[in-house]
C-alpha cells in the first residue's frame, strides 16, 4: 500500500510539473493574446472528496500537490501559480457528490485564469466534469486515480 500511495503522489507532482512548465514563455491567460507572455497568474485547482474512505488518500494528493508548489516557489517564469482546492463531497452523501462535482467543473470553466484541473478521484465525478471542462476551452485535467476515459 505505501508504494502504490507513493506512485500516486509522484505522479501527481509530474502532472503539476507538467502544467506549471507547459506555462513558461508562451502566451497566457492574463496577457490578453498572442506574443510574448509579460507574467501573471495561472490557477490550478483540485478537485477531490474530503469525506468518506477516500479522504486520507486525497489529503495526501492535496498536501502533495500544494509542496509541489511551495518547492518550486509557487513560479513559472514570470507566472505566479495558485492552487486551489475544491471538495466534491457533501455532509449529506458521506462521499463525492454529483451536484458538488457539476458545480466544481463550472467553477473550473468559467474562470479563464484556471488552465489546470486536477481530479476526480472517481469515474462517476469524471464522468459529469469531462464534458464540462473539456467545452472550456484550454484546459488540461489530471485524475490521480479514477479510470474513466
Amino acid at each position: 500500500m505505501k508504494s502504490t500511495k507513493w506512485v500516486l503522489i509522484a505522479a501527481l507532482v509530474v502532472a503539476l510539473a507538467i502544467a506549471v512548465s507547459a506555462c513558461g514563455g508562451a502566451a497566457g491567460p492574463s496577457t490578453g493574446g498572442g506574443g510574448q507572455a509579460s507574467g501573471g497568474t495561472i490557477k490550478i485547482v483540485s478537485s477531490l472528496p474530503e469525506q468518506g474512505g477516500a479522504k486520507s488518500q486525497t489529503d495526501t494528493m492535496i498536501n502533495a500537490l500544494q509542496q509541489a508548489l511551495d518547492d518550486h516557489g509557487a513560479k513559472s517564469g514570470n507566472y505566479t501559480i495558485v492552487f486551489q482546492h475544491l471538495d466534491d463531497s457533501s455532509a449529506a452523501l458521506g462521499k463525492w457528490d454529483p451536484a458538488v462535482e457539476t458545480a466544481n467543473a463550472n467553477k473550473a470553466a468559467a474562470d479563464p485564469q484556471i488552465l489546470a484541473y486536477i481530479g476526480t478521484y472517481n469515474s462517476g465525478a469524471a464522468k459529469l466534469s469531462i464534458p464540462i471542462l473539456g467545452a472550456a476551452g484550454p484546459l488540461v485535467m489530471v485524475s490521480p486515480a479514477n479510470t474513466y476515459p
